[in-house]
């Protein structure tokens, strides 16, 4: 399969590389887990094949076989010239192109394909570190060109499948699942558990950080996102810390009183203090936060982070095992 348009900073990720962090290399893996793993159970992958993360640009690729696929996040997808909806399994021909835009507000996308895509692995995972230039294909963003395999052959279950949209000249069925089991995209308010400085704040300013909205400025990667918004003064201005560990979702604030919010490409440890942390269910939403988009903050105990997490879970193995019911069905 051949990319003709590779948008820009287009990369094969996967659910992230784990147990090397005390070694000082990070998770990086997709943005947003929770649209890259749909993208997987749309074609029938396990939730760790490779999909290709797009950040808020054209892509379009040829394919020369016929393959089952699937786009998810905000975009809009064209099939052989026609639109075709998002988030649906889709029946992609020998020789057709499919392409993604941008549509409504979000940063990126995934597409997948039954069997998952062929990605170096480093260190147990295919994600690309573009920092290392290690993992995902030549360790580095897709370029024009760029000539992708699968891992694998796809699942047999989506045989029937196949032959089904096949013999009706379709390309997809007419079936989708509720929307009710995404992470609610749109909101403008993300939980936070307290992080480990927080006291080093007084309660003025821990009230200006919690009631205050931050912008995402331009300066934006999957390493971070650096937020404008109110100063956030500490109790003793100017004094210094340790290096402590952070991970994707710690919000440092830096001397200057300014605030980042770290992402899956972060580093390892950071020696500004950690006023907080996203939850894990939360991580999507912030994936998708736009430049200049605006957040607010709110503390929640560990019980209503864990209870969302689960909830978040359950989302998925149910989207799963209903798709699975599904292609078994045809």
């Amino acid at each position: 399969m051949e990319v003709l348009h590779p948008g820009i900073q287009s990369t094969l990720q996967d659910t992230g590389r784990t147990g090397y962090r005390s070694y000082g290399v990070g998770t990086s893996g997709a943005m947003d887990q929770f649209a890259h793993r749909v993208a997987n159970l749309l074609v029938a992958n396990e939730a760790d094949a490779a999909t290709i993360e797009v950040p808020g640009r054209t892509f379009c690729i040829r394919v020369d076989e016929t393959v089952v696929m699937a786009a998810t996040g905000p975009v809009r997808v064209l099939l052989a010239g026609r639109q075709v909806p998002a988030w649906r399994t889709l029946l992609v021909r020998s020789g057709q192109q499919l392409e993604i835009f941008p549509a409504g507000s979000g940063m990126y996308a995934y597409l997948s394909v039954a069997g998952g895509w062929a990605a170096t692995e480093w260190l147990g995972s295919g994600a690309t570190h573009l920092i290392a230039g290690q993992g995902g294909f030549n360790g580095s963003a897709l370029q024009k060109g760029d000539r992708l395999s699968l891992a694998e052959e796809g699942a047999e279950l989506l045989k029937r499948f196949k032959a089904s949209l096949s013999a009706r000249d379709s390309y997809y069925d007419s079936w989708g699942f509720s929307r009710s089991l995404f992470p609610d995209y749109s909101v403008d308010t993300v939980r936070i558990l307290r992080g480990g400085e927080w006291d080093l704040w007084p309660v003025s300013s821990l009230d200006l950080f919690q009631q205050t909205d931050f912008r995402i400025s331009s300066g934006m990667d999957r390493m971070g996102y650096r937020l404008t918004g109110p100063v956030l003064e500490r109790r003793l201005p100017g004094s210094e810390m340790f290096s402590v560990a952070v991970t994707p979702g710690t919000l440092q604030v830096t001397p200057d009183g300014s605030t980042y919010l770290l992402m899956a490409d972060a580093q390892t440890t950071g020696g500004y203090p950690r006023i907080g942390t996203v939850i894990a269910a939360d991580l999507p939403v912030c994936a998708q936060l736009e430049v200049n988009k605006t957040v607010r903050f709110r503390v929640v105990s560990w019980q209503e982070s864990v209870e969302a997490w689960i909830r978040m879970e359950n989302s998925l193995e149910l989207l799963q095992k209903k798709l699975r019911t599904k292609f078994s069905g045809y």
